[in-house]
């Protein structure tokens, strides 16, 4: 298994523009065409080993009390964030890797509720 940076790197060699962050792919080749959500769907199955998941317990308790009191607040204002919470709760467990859990992180970084470092460390197995 290999992450999409590795993988980029073999495919395309000497390509510039492949930026990472701690091995993990942070902005896209210009010289490269975008692929389709079917192609990396596809490319994700084949070659990216999945991030273990953890507990519902356990990945709430990653947050700290007022983090989370102000993600709860926020999403009493939002209605895609609170859904975005509620689907946490309906989860069986959390895979860390999960799109719809990443859509909601980043959102909450957007917001301005937790850092992108913060983001990072919470997500980091």
């Amino acid at each position: 298994m290999s992450n999409l940076a590795t993988v980029l790197e073999w495919k395309y060699p000497g390509v510039e523009g492949i930026e990472t962050r701690e091995g993990i792919l942070t902005a896209w080749p210009e010289s490269i065409p975008q692929p389709t959500d079917e192609q990396i769907s596809d490319f994700m199955a084949e070659y990216v080993e999945p991030l273990p998941t953890v507990s519902k317990r356990d990945f709430m308790k990653r947050f700290t009390d007022d983090e989370r009191n102000t993600i709860t607040a926020a999403a009493l204002q939002s209605v895609p964030l609170a859904r975005w919470k509620e689907g946490l709760l309906l989860a069986d467990d959390i895979r860390l890797d999960h799109p719809d859990l990443l859509v909601g992180m980043n959102a909450i970084v957007t917001r301005g509720l937790l850092t992108e470092a913060r983001k990072v460390e919470i997500l980091t197995p």
